[in-house]
């Protein structure tokens, strides 16, 4: 007789999951089109490569394949981490696997990526804390109060940065961003109000999405002009980017929105290159979108395996062991690597910010596999714990926000500089506040 609880965990082969691989399939295709069209005639001097190879692009495509068989499954399921990891899949993976096709001395790094991802599945798989639960306090009520505190606290943050050092500027001009980003790098901020002022971007995110879902409109238009003000002091395009994804979140989406995810991206890279046909080197989506936040943190990836693939590795010197003694002999290594592979074409003063496999192997190296995966889901899985009560939409948005910094951020930089340890915090305190 056939076991039915095995029976129930295994999903039979549905029409739904063949059409997901077809969709991620199609997308890389689109990505593919984009690198040849817009990103590698516009950006060759950012080191993108294009070397044509039949066996390294079948390679690549193979690769979707055996990751996109798991996201129908994650999908299905809808838990944060689950979600987390498949917007990681669609944003640093599969731009990737678009990478590889066109640069035939990767294949090496290419493994380690593809065995990364495969980790990260696996051991979300294996790492079952459902039944864990965090314990509120009987007094409900002060949790409500610290919840707005908080985010008015942060509102507050952002306010007084925008007000010291860009004399409250507000300014929607994307050509002027990498002036404005100048300008915040030359500041000569406290590393305290550093520390809080990129916590407060979080809170800030998390703020406006309880605000509109729950429509508190006084404080959402608090925290939406802390938004604004957040964008034109250092001109980071995913301030605002993030914020319109925010709105329509909290406004507009719905739980059966899940499993369009993979079209959105596709609709994103098909538009993107209609837009290049149409307006070629102009075209909007493709330089701040598919460029910017598909590309450049993978590539950035490949060039950390370039360099340390050859060179000592950092061994987490640079990252909170420094506070110990520890010295490391890159210093700032994002920093670093902007000079060694940017400085010899004009571009000065570049942090070449990147996260997940390029960080990892930058500390220790294919031994990172051991345990950068399971680090990362354990972190994932501690702040879906925290977000249990919360309602769906802003769990939607702390998994955007989630991806979005890994992608292109070095863990333990993320945990303390970046304020994932206060997104955990500001889900907790919200989920007291909803359960009461």
């Amino acid at each position: 007789m056939i076991n039915q609880r095995r029976l129930f965990l295994i999903r039979k082969p549905k029409i739904f999951d063949l059409i997901i691989v077809l969709i991620l399939l199609i997308y890389k295709f689109f990505l593919d089109l984009i690198y040849i069209k817009f990103v590698y005639p516009n950006y060759e001097y950012y080191h993108f490569n294009l070397n044509y190879d039949f066996d390294f692009m079948i390679i690549s495509y193979f690769f979707v394949i055996v990751i996109s068989c798991f996201v129908p499954n994650l999908l299905y399921r809808k838990k944060m981490t689950d979600i987390t990891i498949v917007l990681l899949i669609i944003m640093y993976f599969i731009p990737y696997t678009t990478l590889l096709s066109f640069s035939t001395h990767e294949i090496k790094y290419g493994f380690f990526v593809l065995t990364y991802f495969l980790l990260l599945i696996l051991f979300n798989k294996i790492i079952k804390w459902d039944k864990l639960k965090i314990k509120f306090s009987d007094r409900q009520i002060s949790f409500n109060k610290l919840f707005v505190i908080l985010i008015i606290g942060c509102g507050l943050i952002v306010i007084l940065v925008s007000g010291i050092y860009a004399g409250f500027r507000i300014s929607f001009n994307l050509s002027e961003y990498y002036e404005y980003r100048a300008a915040a790098r030359e500041n000569l901020m406290p590393e305290i109000l550093r520390y809080l002022y990129n916590w407060s971007i979080i809170g800030i995110d998390i703020g406006l999405a309880y605000c509109l879902i729950y429509k508190k409109k006084t404080l959402a238009v608090f925290v939406l002009l802390a938004n604004f003000l957040a964008f034109s002091y250092n001109g980071k395009k995913s301030v605002l980017f993030i914020l319109i994804v925010i709105i329509y979140i909290s406004l507009y989406f719905k739980d059966k929105y899940i499993n369009k995810i993979p079209i959105a991206f596709l609709g994103l890279s098909f538009f993107a290159y209609i837009e290049i046909i149409y307006r070629g080197g102009d075209a909007f989506i493709a330089k701040h979108f598919i460029r910017r936040l598909l590309f450049i943190p993978p590539h950035m990836g490949t060039l950390y395996y370039d360099y340390f693939s050859v060179h000592e590795l950092d061994y987490l010197r640079s990252s909170i062991l420094r506070r110990f003694g520890f010295v490391s002999p890159y210093g700032n290594i994002p920093r670093f690597i902007g000079q060694v592979y940017f400085s010899k074409v004009g571009i000065l003063d570049m942090n070449a910010n990147t996260g997940l496999c390029g960080d990892a192997f930058s500390n220790f190296g294919f031994f990172s596999l051991l345990i950068a995966p399971l680090i990362i889901v354990l972190t994932f899985k501690i702040i879906e714990i925290c977000s249990r009560e919360v309602d769906y939409k802003i769990q939607i948005v702390s998994s955007i926000l989630l991806a979005y910094s890994f992608v292109s951020g070095a863990y333990f930089t993320l945990l303390l500089t970046n304020g994932i340890i206060f997104l955990a915090i500001l889900m907790w305190t919200l989920s007291s506040k909803i359960k009461n």
